[in-house]
């Protein structure tokens, strides 16, 4: 049989109150903690900076149309071709060869390309073409923020 009689009468209210302390960090650390895990897993920029590059260096290529895509001739409307459809996503590009550029969403780009160590996560490829009988380097510089966000 259980007596109070040796117990402190405020006993049972510091109990009650560390269970619901207690109670309330174990739920938020069990709510929090794979939130942040999978937040962070579901990034992938590296992976749609490697589709992005990879369909720019297609658009700006020739079209054959018995063999499709010529991968090392540079088409003659490179302005045309480098203009992609972007995404709800922030994301910038600039595509040049020789002296011509294309810029993809060039406001962000120009405001992202200073921060890209700190703030935002920047790729660059190049993909050597010929064009008018001479080899050209094409580059695709892309810039997307640390963490996906929604444009404005």
């Amino acid at each position: 049989m259980w007596s109070k009689k040796g117990t402190w009468a405020w006993a049972d209210v510091l109990y009650l109150f560390f269970f619901v302390v207690m109670g309330a960090i174990v739920t938020l650390l069990l709510v929090k903690i794979p939130l942040s895990i999978m937040d962070q897993s579901v990034q992938p920029f590296p992976l749609d900076a490697g589709i992005n590059q990879e369909r720019l260096f297609q658009k700006v290529a020739v079209h054959s149309p018995i063999f499709g895509v010529q991968t090392n001739t540079l088409t003659d409307e490179f302005d045309k071709a480098a203009a992609m459809r972007l995404s709800e996503k922030r994301y910038a590009y600039k595509i040049s060869a020789d002296k011509e550029e294309y810029f993809g969403n060039k406001e962000f780009y120009e405001d992202a390309v200073p921060l890209a160590p700190i703030r935002y996560n920047r790729f660059i490829g190049t993909k050597r073409f010929v064009s008018n009988g001479k080899r050209v380097t094409v580059t695709v510089d892309q810039v997307f923020p640390k963490r996906y966000e929604k444009r404005t």
